[in-house]
């Protein structure tokens, strides 16, 4: 079934939506569902970041492929108005909205998740007890090292050569309209004038 056929990522169909998502409630693992269509290009570069994801054992990756007539239905009824359309789904099967807008690499794919996963198993406040455990104080040693030197900065002298003096440049003498003044010929510049000595 498309892209995902053949990888560690479970592809749904309407059937599983309809038995309550017993696929993923067996998994008992929390994880990414992913609404796409195969034309879709961003459907296809996502693609190796989920089934990478995927072959993690912390997390399920799933899959729901809108090409089918059964699984439009279904885009339907989950508001799915845009392709890869991504989302948290709990370990019990559970599918948190919004859709995920972050980075679309799985490192950002798995800290997701496990922000996900802590805010929702946020335990009940219960009163904690404070543990206070008595630490045994270890003495210190001193060092053996000499300690280092301090190096007393010293003034830069000024220099006392005397500065160069600039020399003016001088200008080239361009030839007159007439050419060369050694040959006379109107093409030469003289710079490289063959009757030049």
């Amino acid at each position: 079934m498309g892209k995902f056929s053949n990888t560690t990522v479970k592809v749904l169909t309407t059937k599983d939506f309809d038995s309550s998502l017993t696929t993923v409630k067996n998994s008992n693992k929390p994880g990414l569902i992913v609404f796409y269509q195969e034309w879709c290009g961003y459907c296809q570069m996502v693609a190796p970041a989920l089934i990478e994801l995927s072959k993690n054992k912390s997390f399920s990756v799933y899959a729901v492929e809108g090409d089918y007539a059964d699984n439009m239905k279904l885009f339907e009824k989950m508001q799915i108005q845009g392709v890869p359309n991504i989302h948290y789904i709990s370990a019990k099967g559970k599918i948190a909205k919004p859709t995920y807008m972050g980075p679309r690499d799985i490192l950002s794919f798995a800290k997701f998740i496990n922000s996900k996963t802590k805010a929702t198993n946020k335990p009940k406040s219960v009163p904690v007890k404070k543990v206070v455990k008595k630490v045994k104080s270890v003495p210190v040693k001193k060092s053996t090292k000499k300690p280092v030197k301090k190096v007393k900065s010293v003034p830069v002298k000024k220099s006392t050569k005397k500065p160069v003096k600039k020399v003016k440049s001088v200008p080239i003498k361009k030839s007159h309209k007439g050419g060369c003044l050694k040959c006379k010929n109107k093409k030469c510049t003289g710079g490289m004038c063959k009757k030049r000595t």
